[in-house]
């Protein structure tokens, strides 16, 4: 992991565990997916350029709303994503 803080995030996601480990690194290559907007009320490409212990950080390519995306394995519930405010 690079030690690197990101000024745009908020404080909590900054902070260091007691690992010594950041909790938020970039992706070495982004992640694009097509997902339903709630902001935009459509579907959008989402983008993940970050990674954090919870999953990834997302944004919407034409409204910029930001959403942490929990790893999961299954397609099963996938409606609940986090807002990353």
């Amino acid at each position: 992991m690079n030690s690197l803080l990101i000024p745009s995030l908020p404080i909590e996601l900054q902070q260091l565990r007691p690992d010594g480990h950041f909790g938020i690194e970039p992706l070495q290559a982004p992640v694009e997916w097509m997902r339903y907007c709630e902001a935009c009320q459509e579907d959008q490409r989402f983008i993940a350029d970050l990674r954090c212990d919870s999953g990834l950080i997302a944004r919407c390519s034409k409204c910029g709303d930001e959403r942490v995306v929990p790893f999961s394995r299954s397609e099963g519930e996938t409606g609940n994503w986090e807002p990353y405010t």
